[in-house]
């Protein structure tokens, strides 16, 4: 026996307004964040959801928010390395979600980072280039705070995200005072795919300082 949830997705209201307008898209997340901090707290092992998207979220006429289809939802298992079975959404599903390693809350903290990404600027993440571009490339008017938690959110690496709804919800709470410090910003102006470049661009270039001394040490 399931409920009838009257309203609409998420996904639909977002296709009539191309947008959401950042005020609507917090008071949206908040409430989402109520929900995972109740699945993510069940004793013994939290209820990890994994399909967070705008399509299964629903907005009743009460303005509140509902999530649908937990029909991928697992429980996490602390002892486990990796999900049995790899599932999700491409576009919203985590790295981990594809073999990578166990979901977990920072799981669902990433998916919700990037439904927050399309809500704000209109991007399917499911459309080329499949990456996602700070928000406010696409929308200006999205805070800096804003956009400084969705790149939290969305960081490859689970332990650089946010490890909890709860810290989560800390910064939503105080998205005004929320100040990017000269690294996060340095790091949300330069790609990962930039960084991974200069990474190894800089270690060629230290290759050919090593080749060029010892040929200059050497005798033939």
């Amino acid at each position: 026996i399931v409920d009838y949830i009257e309203g609409k997705t998420l996904q639909s209201i977002l296709e009539e307004k191309g947008r959401i307008e950042e005020e609507v898209v917090l008071d949206w997340v908040k409430q989402l964040c109520d929900v995972l901090s109740y699945l993510h707290s069940f004793k013994p092992n939290p209820i990890i959801y994994r399909d967070m998207k705008p399509s299964n979220i629903m907005l009743t006429k009460d303005q509140m928010i509902k999530l649908i289809d937990f029909g991928i939802a697992r429980e996490y298992k602390e002892k486990s390395e990796n999900d049995t079975i790899y599932i999700g959404t491409r576009g919203y599903a985590a790295p981990e979600q594809y073999g990578m390693g166990q979901t977990s809350p920072a799981t669902d903290i990433y998916s919700l980072g990037v439904t927050m990404h399309e809500l704000l600027t209109g991007k399917n993440p499911n459309q080329q280039p499949f990456e996602l571009k700070p928000v406010r490339y696409y929308n200006s008017n999205v805070s800096k705070g804003m956009e400084f938690i969705i790149w939290k959110c969305t960081r490859p690496n689970p332990n650089e995200r946010y490890q909890s709804v709860k810290e989560l919800l800390h910064d939503l709470n105080n998205i005004k005072l929320l100040e990017l410090s000269d690294k996060n910003r340095e790091q949300q102006e330069q790609p990962d795919e930039d960084k991974r470049r200069t990474y190894f661009r800089e270690k060629v270039i230290s290759f050919k300082k090593l080749i060029l001394t010892v040929l200059d040490n050497s005798e033939f």
